[in-house]
């Protein structure tokens, strides 16, 4: 199905007093002219009282056995337990303080029970006898859509990412939050903020909030964990519609993050930004530039295209669309540390050639086999990670500068990739 011709939105809000659907049915009309398709992203499937009302029973009948509606209906949300030792894992590693965060996704664990229970909804239902009800409800089931019953776990990786990343869509939502919580508009310039990972699941926040708005160390705590919460909503939003292969109809207040995040992704795909980003790194590391490549400059074209083709170089590009928020500093840093060079000598033949003689050796000492073998993959795959980036700048692009080979072109000069 085209994305553009299949629609999955909201058409309800509902009453938390007393927990009844208001139904936007003009829109649902409207929506049902304007797509192919439209998935109903269902409130517990309360809105199927007022669409009999309206529609009637056969005319609710006739929508969902066209299959021009079809309904969605689950329950997914993240959670920040970080101070709350709610899982295993939590109670193991103990609370984290003000500040940091574990985010997780909940959703429903027994899916088909939670349709049933709100399927009662049809029961108390007027003007349906009991088989018109039982026909329903066999009709609502076969219309229901629910793309994988691990719907969420990308999601959760995204926020990931967008956290490891600092992602200017965080900036945004902690604005908006603030914007609510301050009764005035704040902006995403208006403060300093830095998410850093302490491990796998938790990270922890850095910024200037409370010097610059007078916000108790609580109520910052409270902010960012809400401004994160609703990144992950947006990117929850993002993967329904990659399940479904529909576009989504975002909330007024997801806008804002999911306009940013657009933005962003736009950003850093255009090739003036990449270009723009490796000038960048090539000042911060001190490395000549491009542009001063003279007129009678010669350079090898077989080297250059084989050095595009290595996976150092792939993983450059990589890296370049993900630091247009990083600091000068945590770029020198991530290019310039021995953790980078040790990883990028450990990767390289000699490097190679050594971690296999010492392991070798080593491996001969009964006993020690095993665990240092243990050990040289935990120091290449997690203390010392293969470093692309620092490899593609550290090793290959400094080489372009490197002494002319005057036997290759005489009277010119040939820079090489080596």
């Amino acid at each position: 199905m085209t994305l553009s011709r299949h629609l999955l939105g909201q058409c309800a809000v509902i009453d938390d007093s007393t927990d009844v659907a208001t139904v936007d049915v003009a829109g649902l009309v409207r929506r049902l002219l304007l797509f192919d398709t439209y998935t109903l992203y269902s409130l517990r499937l309360k809105e199927l009282p007022r669409l009999i009302r309206v529609f009637g029973y056969d005319g609710l009948v006739a929508l969902l056995s066209s299959k021009a509606l079809r309904i969605y209906c689950d329950a997914i949300s993240f959670s920040q337990i970080g101070q709350h030792p709610v899982t295993e894992r939590r109670r193991r590693e103990g609370r984290l303080p003000l500040g940091s965060y574990d985010f997780v996704s909940v959703s429903i664990a027994y899916w088909e029970p939670y349709i049933e229970d709100n399927l009662r909804i049809l029961d108390s239902t007027e003007g349906i006898d009991s088989y018109r009800c039982y026909t329903l409800k066999k009709l609502v089931r076969s219309s229901l859509v629910r793309p994988t019953v691990d719907i969420g776990a990308l999601a959760m990786q995204q926020l990931q990412v967008d956290m490891t990343n600092n992602d200017p869509v965080i900036a945004t939502a902690v604005a908006q939050t603030l914007s609510q919580r301050l009764g005035t508009t704040v902006a995403p310039g208006d403060f300093r903020l830095r998410i850093h990972r302490l491990n796998e699941h938790d990270v922890t926040a850095e910024s200037d909030i409370p010097d610059r708005f007078g916000l108790a160390q609580i109520d910052v705590h409270t902010v960012i964990e809400r401004a994160l919460s609703a990144v992950g909503s947006v990117d929850q939003r993002i993967e329904e519609m990659r399940a479904l292969s529909a576009i989504s109809g975002f909330r007024p207040h997801e806008l804002p993050i999911f306009g940013q995040k657009l933005s962003f992704i736009v950003k850093s795909v255009l090739p003036e930004a990449q270009e723009e980003q490796f000038q960048r790194v090539l000042r911060i590391r001190g490395f000549p530039e491009l542009d001063q490549i003279g007129q009678n400059t010669r350079l090898d074209a077989v080297q250059l295209l084989a050095i595009r083709e290595t996976v150092e170089c792939r993983e450059f590009r990589s890296w370049l669309s993900s630091i247009h928020n990083a600091p000068d500093t945590e770029i020198n840093e991530r290019i310039a540390s021995l953790r980078a060079r040790i990883s990028a000598f450990l990767h390289t033949r000699p490097g190679s050639d050594l971690r296999f003689l010492t392991t070798t050796a080593l491996g001969a000492i009964p006993g020690l086999g095993i665990p240092l073998g243990i050990l040289d993959h935990f120091l290449l795959e997690e203390l010392l990670p293969y470093s692309g980036p620092a490899t593609f700048l550290n090793e290959m692009y400094p080489s372009i500068f490197e002494t002319p080979h005057a036997d290759r072109y005489a009277g010119s000069l040939d820079y090489r990739f080596s």
